[in-house]
């Protein structure tokens, strides 16, 4: 089980507020760097490790695209994890709001 740090937590959630105010959140790196990473270590995930992987290939029938990354245990693919801008019109206001306040 993970426990999480609030001191972290809260670190966190203050970083992603000061981003969501900045030019840099209509880039996908950017978020990703300044939102995405972060929370995945929060949350106990080691990034430089075999457990993250990058650009995972993805296969659904005969159609195949990537996720941004994938989170493994024990060698198989437990959750993929899809990336956009934070000012992408792909997120929903509401889930904008949740993360921005």
């Amino acid at each position: 089980m993970i426990k999480l740090s609030s001191d972290k937590l809260a670190k966190l959630v203050q970083s992603i507020d000061y981003f969501s105010h900045t030019d840099m959140v209509s880039n996908e790196a950017n978020t990703k760097k300044k939102i995405v990473e972060p929370l995945l270590e929060v949350l106990g995930w080691d990034l430089l490790s075999n457990e993250v992987r990058l650009e995972q290939v993805i296969r659904v029938g005969t159609t195949s695209g990537h996720a941004d990354y994938a989170l493994m245990l024990e060698g198989k693919t437990v959750v993929l994890v899809e990336a956009k801008a934070l000012a992408s019109t792909k997120l929903t206001s509401s889930i904008r709001t949740s993360l921005c306040g």
